[in-house]
């Protein structure tokens, strides 16, 4: 009876996980840390599930006549890194991706030069005095 060939490993294999000291230390392609590194990890993710499941329609969309699932937590103020401003709920709403990506963006910018003040960043009202 013949033996069956040994099987010779090439290489060592990728490894299944990367160690959490490791975590948020490299930079993404347009130079921001990771998300769970930015805090988006696994305790925020399940306050956003909390939160949609609280507020499942964008209040965006709602105020303006429209119905439209919610699909993320939005920080109506920018926390740019200050974890007392990420975790304060009274600083979130819920919103659809299109009004995140269009509606409020418009807004941030506007907010980062200026030329609004942060009660326009809540879009839980209507938008015809930016928008017309």
């Amino acid at each position: 009876m013949r033996k069956a060939p040994a099987f010779r490993r090439q290489h060592s294999p990728a490894p299944l996980f990367r160690p959490r000291d490791d975590l948020g230390q490299e930079l993404q392609r347009d130079g921001r840390q990771h998300a769970a590194a930015r805090g988006y990890g696994w305790r925020w993710q399940q306050a956003r599930t909390g939160y949609i499941a609280k507020h499942p329609l964008c209040a965006s969309c709602a105020a303006n006549g429209l119905t439209s699932a919610t699909e993320l937590v939005d920080h109506i103020i920018p926390h740019r890194g200050d974890m007392r401003l990420f975790w304060e709920r009274s600083n979130w709403q819920a919103l659809c991706n299109w009004c995140h990506e269009h509606v409020k963006k418009v807004l941030e910018a506007r907010w980062d030069e200026g030329e609004i003040g942060d009660a326009a960043l809540r879009l839980d009202r209507e938008l015809t005095e930016f928008f017309g």
